[in-house]
């Protein structure tokens, strides 16, 4: 009942609390960076001028984004009072941090006019190309890949949509065609998708490598305009090609 968003709440930790405090009264720090706005409640206060709030994608406009979308009438009005809530607990923290910045210049730009600050900027964002290479053993025949962490909500409504609604099509021109889905925690909807023949569902792998360099297509079926899909970066470094 606290006025602190429950998109933030739920990741309170007393022990972290304790533990970032008794590191900052060790250290006179320069700076902080701080990922991701869930992060900021263990910031003290008095640090959070010298703070770099670091976002990937902002809380109020991605469940904004994703409204039209939630299905159920308490569903629908739960997310619509927690984004008033994250709005105001964002353009709280954002005006006592020293910089906010994302890595998605229309974010940043949304951002900024949602929070009514100057301090909000963004960064260019990639993955290593050196680490995520281009390979030249051969591709599996027929074999589609999704990465991604397997519980987050837009990523999740997009694989069942492409399972549903894409992959029997594609199956029925290319019947030797099979999906893996490649990601950690996936949600039971998720793991029920998994026959051990069409369908893969791995879990969380040690080298996502292993599964792109050998995927003839890299799937992105995510909908929700937000950041930045890292997928599609790793994906295009390996030279797998894309379908989004």
């Amino acid at each position: 009942f606290a006025d602190l968003p429950i998109s933030v709440s739920h990741f309170w930790s007393p022990g972290y609390r304790q533990r970032i405090a008794a590191l900052c009264r060790e250290e006179n720090y320069d700076a902080i960076y701080c990922q991701l706005t869930e992060m900021t409640q263990f910031v003290p206060k008095a640090l959070l001028p010298k703070t770099v709030l670091s976002i990937e994608d902002p809380l109020g406009i991605k469940h904004a984004r994703a409204q039209s979308s939630r299905k159920g009438t308490f569903n629908r009005l739960f997310w619509k009072y927690e984004i008033s809530r994250i709005r105001r607990f964002e353009k709280s923290i954002s005006r006592r941090v020293g910089k906010v910045v994302l890595i998605n210049e229309e974010d940043a730009r949304d951002f900024r006019s949602l929070v009514g600050t100057t301090n909000v900027d963004w960064v260019d964002y990639g993955v290593n190309s050196d680490f995520f290479a281009y390979g030249d053993q051969p591709r599996d025949p027929g074999m589609i890949l999704i990465t991604g962490n397997m519980y987050h909500e837009p990523n999740v409504r997009g694989i069942l949509e492409f399972a549903r609604d894409v992959l029997p099509r594609v199956r029925s021109a290319m019947p030797h065609a099979k999906l893996w889905l490649i990601g950690a925690s996936p949600v039971a909807e998720i793991k029920q998708l998994h026959d051990g023949e069409n369908i893969h569902v791995t879990g969380f792998v040690d080298d996502l490598r292993t599964y792109l360099n050998r995927a003839q297509v890299s799937v992105c079926p995510v909908t929700l305009k937000i950041g930045t899909q890292t997928k599609i970066l790793e994906a295009m470094a390996c030279g797998t090609p894309v379908v989004t």
